[in-house]
């Protein structure tokens, strides 16, 4: 083999190294293209109510400039033994915190996906460690671990349910928020956003009580009453 024949089949193997070089650079940047941003962190901790429901949300933001779907799995559960866990997310709430994968709702421009841990602990203190891994659809070696640090107290706090003295209607809702309560005491409402930031507040009375929402941009959002001696709340989504 000549010389010549060398140099051009060395320049060959060269470009070939180049072309597998990008090739393997560029699809790493797409694997590592997730289109969501997590809030508040990744790893929360909070305080759960004895005897009672208590809720903790991680949010899922979407960045990018097209819906997404965001698969999520159970990790670990581990903890005082007898505390009751369930999951919800966007568009489902399990009745436990299922191994997965579950895929949640599709999570438009702009808006929110979330994973939300509900604990009981029962009448036993302790604590405990949920851990999640969260990935956007396709993208799962490049996934997220959720974790959140609980710890039980007792604490003056309610999750509004069904079975309350206090109605929240409709939920998702668009325009207007309806408050209809018995309780004497609540005198307002505050809305707040997934960081805690206020966003609306609003006086009440016995009654049927209505909010104008509709300047609320869609997403997740904690709606809080409360009294002198207790605080209740109850998730909402703006659509």
């Amino acid at each position: 083999m000549g010389k010549s024949q060398i140099q051009l089949n060395l320049l060959s193997l060269n470009k070939m190294k180049t072309k597998l070089f990008s090739i393997l650079f560029f699809g790493s940047l797409i694997l590592k293209a997730q289109t969501y941003s997590i809030s508040p962190a990744k790893t929360v901790s909070f305080t759960a109510a004895l005897n009672n429901i208590t809720i903790n949300d991680i949010y899922q933001v979407n960045t990018g400039n097209s819906t997404i779907a965001i698969v999520w799995e159970k990790i670990s559960i581990v903890g005082t033994n007898g505390w009751q866990y369930s999951m919800c997310d966007l568009g489902t709430c399990h009745s436990d915190v299922p191994a997965g994968p579950t895929t949640m709702a599709i999570v438009p421009v702009g808006a929110n996906g979330f994973l939300g841990i509900n604990v009981d602990p029962g009448s036993t203190p302790g604590s405990s460690i949920v851990k999640v891994l969260v990935y956007q659809n396709g993208f799962r070696p490049n996934a997220d671990t959720l974790t959140w640090y609980i710890s039980a107290a007792a604490v003056g706090i309610e999750e509004i349910s069904a079975n309350s003295n206090i109605k929240i209607f409709p939920n998702p809702v668009i325009n207007n928020l309806n408050i209809e309560i018995s309780e004497s005491e609540i005198k307002s409402a505050e809305i707040t956003d997934v960081t805690g930031r206020v966003i609306l507040s609003a006086s009440l009375s016995q009654g049927i009580n209505n909010i104008n929402v509709s300047d609320l941009i869609k997403g997740v959002y904690i709606l809080h009453l409360q009294t002198k001696d207790k605080h209740f709340f109850k998730r909402m989504i703006k659509e």
